[in-house]
């Protein structure tokens, strides 16, 4: 699925980056190259999502927001 949107989008996994809430999303994004940074909903996944390949985990869109903008 990821690799439909770069392809629609011509960018390369360098260029990308996947935010997902799921260890699943994680995954996909590590098994096509891509950067992925973990949103933790529920209090719950963070250490799931770490270990999935996360590079961090936020729980709350300000932090996420501040962190992107660097």
């Amino acid at each position: 699925m990821i690799e439909e949107i770069m392809a629609e989008f011509g960018v390369t996994p360098s260029e990308t980056l996947m935010i997902g809430d799921s260890v699943a999303d994680i995954e996909m994004a590590f098994s096509a190259g891509v950067d992925a940074i973990g949103f933790d909903f529920y209090h719950q996944q963070n250490t799931e999502l770490l270990e999935a390949g996360a590079l961090m985990v936020f729980d709350d869109y300000t932090k996420l927001a501040h962190y992107l903008q660097r």
